[in-house]
């Protein structure tokens, strides 16, 4: 057994293996800013949850993400950022229980097309939102599975 008194190695290995996905996150925070960018969209059952919905926009802030998102049913989120941070994103927010999280598009990008990560107000403000981005095609892989592979090849 570990003694919280001990010496400073074990410790941290203590505050690893109590704590990995914080101390992954402050790794991830030192990473330059001319990276790879990724945009993900994800397909949830639904998002009712309070604690759910505050990790969703919480980590989204804390790797400096960008996107839209609709809570309900069904769940939506579009996600953009640095490759590294957009994929540890989506393995923090897959460590939560879901009736169904499925990550429907996932594409490089070289730009941002969303200026922060804003919440929709409807399934049509989602639309109208995806549009005025450039993201329509995206969208539509949300109701249609044949334009994921039309957009996987797709870089914008």
């Amino acid at each position: 057994m570990v003694s919280i008194m001990s010496s400073r190695p074990a410790v941290s290995h203590l505050m690893q293996s109590m704590f990995p996905i914080r101390t992954a996150v402050r790794h991830l925070s030192t990473g330059s800013s001319s990276a790879a960018l990724q945009l993900v969209a994800m397909h949830f059952h639904h998002i009712y949850n309070a604690r759910k919905k505050d990790a969703i926009t919480s980590l989204a802030d804390e790797h400096g993400l960008t996107g839209v998102y609709l809570f309900g049913k069904p769940g939506r989120v579009i996600i953009e950022g640095e490759e590294a941070r957009v994929q540890q994103w989506v393995r923090e927010i897959k460590q939560l229980r879901w009736q169904q999280a499925v990550m429907r598009v996932r594409v490089a990008i070289t730009r941002r097309h969303f200026g922060d990560f804003g919440e929709a107000d409807s399934e049509r403000d989602l639309a109208r939102r995806m549009e005025s981005a450039g993201l329509a095609d995206i969208y539509q892989c949300f109701h249609d599975l044949d334009a994921i592979t039309a957009v996987e090849s797709r870089t914008c």
